[in-house]
């Protein structure tokens, strides 16, 4: 395999990771009392998208630090957006999975970055062709890399 074409692939994602994270994720839910920023957006929408999830999983998949992690976790937390479980295969080990007010957190954030993605789709004359288009590539990169990698 070539490794200018990995470099390339990378560089990409990173580039797509970037504008996504500012433009999207970084977002404010008006309708509650609570603002974050980036990571524990992605923390949250993590823990929803798997139901519950052990910290350090957690921490690796978002390429954060223990300490970093478990100081997102702990405002989570403290905000009553997700509580800590043993595991009941483990009793060593915790799992992290969101109560009712971080699901609600969850779907007033993601109401957010729909009407962002609707505002800055409208301002850019982007078509709904083009999101169509946009989300089939995102859909086939998913499916080449889950013919190689198994677990998110």
């Amino acid at each position: 395999m070539s490794k200018d074409l990995v470099r390339k692939i990378f560089d990409k994602h990173l580039e797509h990771d970037c504008f996504f994270d500012k433009k999207m994720l970084n977002v404010a839910v008006e309708s509650s009392s609570l603002t974050f920023n980036t990571l524990p957006n992605k923390t949250i929408r993590l823990i929803h998208f798997k139901k519950e999830i052990n910290p350090s999983r957690l921490g690796i998949i978002l390429g954060v630090g223990k300490s970093t992690i478990t100081s997102t976790i702990d405002t989570l937390e403290k905000n009553g957006l997700v509580v800590r479980n043993n595991d009941p295969d483990d009793m060593r080990k915790q799992l992290i999975s969101l109560t009712d007010a971080g699901e609600d957190y969850h779907f007033e954030l993601m109401d957010m970055i729909t009407e962002r993605v609707s505002s800055i789709s409208d301002s850019y004359g982007m078509s709904e062709s083009d999101l169509v288009e946009y989300y089939d590539h995102l859909s086939q990169m998913v499916s080449i890399l889950n013919k190689y990698i198994f677990e998110t």
